[in-house]
C-alpha cells in the first residue's frame, strides 16, 4: 500500500494468518506540508491611476504558481488600470498540485470637483464647494490671490471677467479640479 498524505495520520494495518491469527500495528506518518494559504488586501485607487495587487502566500510544497484573473499574471503581484471598480481573482497551486483562491475588490475612487459662486455684491463673491467627499481645498480666483477654505468669501479689486480655478483632494489622496469663469462689474453709481 502507498499513501502520500497532505497531514500528519495515524495509519493501522491488521494482518491476519494462514491459521486466522491477526496482528495489529499502528504508525503515525508525520508529514511537513503547512496547507497553502493565500490571501490579497483590497486596495481603493484613484481613477485613472494603475492598482498594484500583491498577494500573501504561505504553506504548500515547492514552488507556486499564481494565475490572476484568468491568465493575465503569472507572478505574485498584478498590475492593472481599472475603470471602474472590479473584482480580482487569483489562483495559486504548489508543487503538489493543490490549489486555493482568492479575491481582492479594487474600488476606483471617482472624486470630482464642483462648485458654484454667487455675487454677494459688486465685487464680493461666494463661493461654494459642492464637491462630495473632499478633504482639501486650494481655490485660486484668477486675480493672483488664492484660499484653502472649503467655501471662501472673497472680494475682487477690480471689474472683469476671472477664471477660478478649483482643487480639492479627499481622504484617498485622489484629486480633481474644476474651473469657472467669474464677472465682477463696475458699482452702480446712482
Amino acid at each position: 500500500i502507498e499513501v502520500m498524505p497532505y497531514t500528519s495520520t495515524d495509519y493501522s494495518v491488521v494482518v491476519t494468518d494462514a491459521c486466522g491469527f491477526t496482528a495489529t500495528a499502528s504508525s503515525l506518518v508525520s508529514v511537513q506540508y503547512q496547507p497553502l494559504q493565500v490571501s490579497v488586501d483590497d486596495k481603493v485607487v484613484c481613477n485613472g491611476d494603475e492598482a498594484l495587487l500583491e498577494s500573501v502566500v504561505s504553506g504548500g510544497l515547492g514552488n507556486i504558481a499564481y494565475l490572476w484573473d484568468g491568465g493575465a499574471e503569472t507572478s505574485s503581484t498584478y498590475t492593472f488600470s481599472p475603470t471602474a471598480t472590479t473584482t480580482v481573482l487569483l489562483q495559486v497551486t504548489d508543487s503538489c498540485g493543490i490549489s486555493e483562491t482568492t479575491d481582492a475588490t479594487v474600488t476606483v475612487d471617482e472624486l470630482e470637483a464642483s462648485f458654484t459662486f454667487k455675487l454677494i455684491k459688486h465685487s464680493t463673491v461666494q463661493f461654494t464647494n459642492t464637491t462630495v467627499g473632499g478633504t482639501d481645498f486650494y481655490w485660486d480666483f484668477g486675480d493672483g490671490l488664492t484660499s484653502l477654505r472649503e467655501s471662501p468669501l472673497h472680494e475682487y479689486e477690480q471689474e472683469g471677467d476671472y477664471t477660478v480655478s478649483f482643487y480639492v483632494t479627499n481622504g484617498n489622496g485622489c484629486q480633481a479640479s474644476a474651473e469657472d469663469t467669474v464677472t465682477v462689474y463696475p458699482p452702480l453709481h446712482v
